[in-house]
């Protein structure tokens, strides 16, 4: 009995000695390292996962809208509306009217001189 609480009390010192304290502390800055990186890992999946849930909703949306376009082409009124805002197309019995921007005018200073002045008057009579 004397002999194995001796081999127990050998046990216990070899687990107390700064080797082993070392190994021990090396360990545990290693897994304390690890536990950093997966907590940074976890906040930019976290942050990913919200960007994705935005874009997923506004798809959703869209997704909608261009559904209700669909429903609205499949109708004679739809394919009409788009043609007319794509085409300039009239019905018979109706008319199509263009409004064009007028250019810039650009305003030139003419010289008043003797000459410009007695044409000028001839020009206006």
């Amino acid at each position: 009995m004397a002999m194995l609480s001796n081999n127990l009390k050998e046990k216990k010192s070899v687990l107390y000695t700064k080797p082993v304290f070392v190994i021990f502390l090396v360990i545990c800055i290693i897994l304390l390292l690890n536990v950093v990186d997966i907590i940074k890992k976890y906040k930019n999946a976290y942050k990913e996962e919200k960007i994705a849930q935005g874009e997923f909703k506004k798809l959703q949306e869209r997704k909608i809208v261009l559904e209700k376009d669909i429903k609205k082409i499949g109708t004679d009124e739809g394919i009409e509306d788009l043609i007319r805002r794509q085409y300039p197309i009239a019905k018979s019995g109706e008319g199509v009217i263009m409004i064009i921007d007028n250019p810039k005018t650009v305003i030139s200073e003419e010289k008043n001189t003797i000459f410009s002045r007695f044409s000028d008057f001839f020009k206006k009579e």
